[in-house]
């Protein structure tokens, strides 16, 4: 087979013809190595080739997966801009709902300052006084009330906390406001324990809690709303006071020496008790004493280094300081310290503090 070749490839020109073993030897392994080179292009064009359609076959694969992927891509972005769609559309009805509630709000505390009494009747008592009013939600759940006696030189005095801040709050010193001129104004009730008892009724009537003393204990529609409320009578031709108390004290200084009249354990329309019992005290005053209203919000704003309570203690400890200044200092004093105790905390519940010097 090597010698056709071999002869084939003289005849052709491409090598001498010589029969000699010598050269035939040399000549045969010539054509071995050529026949092997001949089979290894032959390989490498295989490989090549091969490795040409895998190459093809990968990326016909990855442009297939890379079209496929786009196409996912393309439709999670249409999916996450119609969410983005949603979520601007909720937004802008929540900042509508948001911008109507602020609103009803705000005209809220329009009504419930204009339920509140003007002040301008203290003034024209000759009384000196300062009212501290901070709602802690716009609208609050403290009001204070005062009207004159019918036919006497006689006014009554209230500062009241009512169950709950915010608007829960502020219902109830709607009905806390229309009971007191109901039971002073319309029934002529002046005496302090006689309007707080009847308070009581009025307000567990009107939460449909049961008046009677012996079924009250036994109700099943237990309810804790209500206020905490002080309140004094104000005799001018007789220079005294008369205070009664549901929960709260009255603050008192004769002479420029404090004395803390405690009010009745009681509240003003939780049923939880059986019976209540609303005590008075009575105080002559003299030119120049001071009196005290105030609800609990002072003392519990949260403030200072240690983020506590302000306390009923300190509240007391700052009343003996100013006590001697007048009364539209004492409210400037008042509200700074405040201010610089809460520092950036929130407001902690609806403030209110009522000062009165005769």
């Amino acid at each position: 087979m090597v010698c056709v070749i071999l002869v084939a490839f003289s005849n052709l020109g491409f090598l001498p013809f010589d029969t000699s073993s010598t050269h035939l030897i040399e000549i045969g392994i010539t054509s071995e190595i050529l026949l092997f080179s001949l089979a290894l292009v032959d390989r490498v064009n295989y490989y090549r080739k091969e490795n040409e359609r895998i190459i093809r076959e990968q990326n016909e694969y990855l442009e297939h997966q890379v079209t496929q992927r786009t196409k996912e891509i393309e439709q999670q972005k249409e999916e996450i801009l119609a969410q983005a769609q949603t979520l601007e559309d909720s937004n802008q009805h929540l900042t509508q709902a948001h911008t109507k509630i602020q609103s009803s709000i705000q005209y809220a505390k329009r009504i419930q300052l204009a339920l509140l009494p003007m002040q301008k009747l203290l003034a024209k008592k000759d009384l000196g006084f300062f009212i501290i009013y901070k709602p802690r939600d716009i609208v609050s759940g403290d009001f204070y009330w005062f009207a004159e006696v019918e036919g006497k030189n006689q006014l009554i005095v209230a500062v009241a906390d009512c169950t709950g801040h915010g608007v829960p709050g502020a219902f109830m010193t709607i009905m806390g406001t229309n009971l007191l001129n109901q039971i002073v104004k319309e029934n002529h009730t002046t005496s302090p324990s006689a309007i707080l008892e009847e308070l009581d009724k009025q307000v567990m009537t009107a939460l449909g809690v049961r008046t009677n003393k012996a079924q009250r204990g036994k109700s099943k529609h237990k309810v804790q709303d209500g206020m905490d409320l002080a309140l004094c009578l104000i005799d001018f031709d007789e220079k005294k006071v008369t205070f009664a108390g549901a929960k709260r004290p009255l603050y008192y200084f004769q002479n420029h020496e404090l004395q803390v009249i405690k009010g009745s354990k009681y509240p003003i329309g939780s049923s939880q008790y059986q019976s209540k019992n609303f005590e008075e005290t009575c105080l002559n005053y003299e030119k120049g004493d001071a009196l005290y209203l105030f609800s609990d919000g002072y003392a519990d704003q949260f403030g200072g280094k240690a983020n506590t309570k302000f306390m009923v203690k300190k509240f007391k400890d700052e009343l003996q300081l100013i006590e001697y200044s007048p009364m539209p200092d004492q409210k400037e004093y008042l509200e700074h310290t405040l201010e610089t105790w809460k520092g950036p905390e929130k407001q902690t519940d609806d403030i209110l503090v009522m000062g009165i010097r005769f």
